[in-house]
């Protein structure tokens, strides 16, 4: 029987027995081989010289995608808000603006924004001021390091702020928004809408809805009604945003060494990686499970998110987005979170090039979820990120 077939009855047998088994591989089925040509054989970087080593970095991406609009202090995470919004004039509104731009008075302007999420005790204080920002931004380009040059008018021009469990409000300034009317009615350069800034009493961060291509209902939206003196009076107009997002600034908890950190929108990322010089150069990796050990105490979740992590492994050290496409997902089991790694494992024997794995959060642009991760410094080694692997070789 050829190496080939064999090698093929092996893979075969081992699948089968691996989906049967427990989460924990083992050597199974290496007592039936030990006289034919090939040797299936174990690692384990617990038992076995495969070090592992780990950090945690920040990777800034853009949040003007994700679905959730955070707003609020909490540890060293500040989350500030920017809203613009698509003002559309019916003709006669328009008209009248036109030929007269004082035709019209604006008897108030509303912000609403529904409430999604909720980080830290609810109960706490929010509070924020807003502000008529004067430099054009983006939401697919603008990230927290944009923030500094953003221009902005020091006046708070909100008020009546107020909150429920599901809705929060609060009023724009009359004349700014007759401002913004007269602007769209003569067709000039459009507004750049407002940053929202929490302020240092508040001590939590509260999620609204954002503007995306899935979701029509309980998005931010102005509300404005108009008088007409001595023609009309409270006539309503909405304006949902045109552009929405977040941006959060935040580091990883100091003085923590033991541990690695994943953190949803900040973004926390952490990096691993295993010296494989014990794994034969022509092995055929049969199964390869990475075990990341989670350190309940350090951890911070929201009112909601999706407990998962995820793998991808790093083509190029020097590249932060440098990524394999085929990203793995870390599901927990107790306190265990685990993924099938065997393709990364396979790719970085027969590459040669080992630049370790990236493990980001499993909804990485939603929410502000904290995982703390035992690291490679962790004092007890049974905590370590581990990586257990079942090979085949020749003899």
């Amino acid at each position: 029987m050829s190496i080939k077939i064999l090698s093929a009855i092996v893979l075969t047998f081992i699948i089968l027995n691996i989906v049967s088994c427990s989460q924990d591989p083992s050597s199974i089925g290496s007592p039936f081989l030990n006289k034919d040509l090939i040797n299936l054989d174990s690692l384990d970087s617990f038992k076995d010289t495969l070090l592992p080593s780990s950090s945690t970095y920040k990777h800034i991406i853009s949040l003007g995608y994700s679905s959730n609009l955070l707003l609020g202090i909490k540890g060293n995470n500040v989350a500030t808000m920017l809203l613009s919004f698509n003002i559309y004039l019916p003709d006669s509104i328009k008209a009248d603006l036109i030929n007269n731009p004082n035709a019209l008075e604006v008897a108030s302007a509303t912000v609403q924004l529904y409430k999604s999420y909720n980080y830290g005790d609810s109960t706490l204080p929010l509070d924020y001021t807003v502000h008529s920002v004067n430099s054009p931004w983006t939401s697919t380009g603008f990230t927290i390091d944009s923030l500094p040059a953003l221009q902005y008018d020091a006046t708070d021009v909100s008020s009546n702020k107020s909150f429920t469990d599901t809705l929060y409000q609060f009023n724009l300034s009359n004349d700014l928004i007759l401002r913004w009317l007269n602007i769209y009615a003569n067709s000039q350069t459009p507004d750049n809408g407002v940053v929202v800034i929490p302020t240092q009493n508040t001590s939590k961060i509260v999620g609204f809805y954002a503007l995306t291509p899935a979701t029509s209902v309980d998005i931010p939206y102005l509300v404005v009604v108009l008088n007409k003196p001595g023609v009309y009076s409270n006539d309503t107009l909405k304006f949902s945003t045109t552009s929405d997002l977040s941006v959060i600034s935040g580091n990883p908890p100091q003085y923590q060494t033991e541990d690695i950190f994943v953190q949803s929108s900040v973004e926390l990322e952490s990096r691993i990686q295993f010296d494989l010089s014990k794994v034969p150069q022509h092995a055929i990796i049969n199964y390869a499970e990475l075990q990341l050990t989670f350190d309940t105490t350090q951890s911070v979740f929201g009112s909601s998110y999706t407990d998962q992590l995820t793998a991808n492994f790093i083509t190029d050290s020097t590249h932060i987005d440098s990524l394999s496409t085929n990203a793995v997902t870390l599901n927990r089991i107790g306190s265990l979170y685990t993924g099938n790694i065997t393709s990364y494992v396979q790719n970085w024997l027969s590459t040669k090039i080992n630049e370790g794995i990236q493990i980001r959060s499993g909804t990485y642009d939603t929410g502000l979820e904290l995982w703390a991760l035992k690291g490679s410094n962790a004092s007890d080694r049974s905590v370590r990120p581990r990586l257990k692997i079942i090979y085949t070789n020749k003899k």
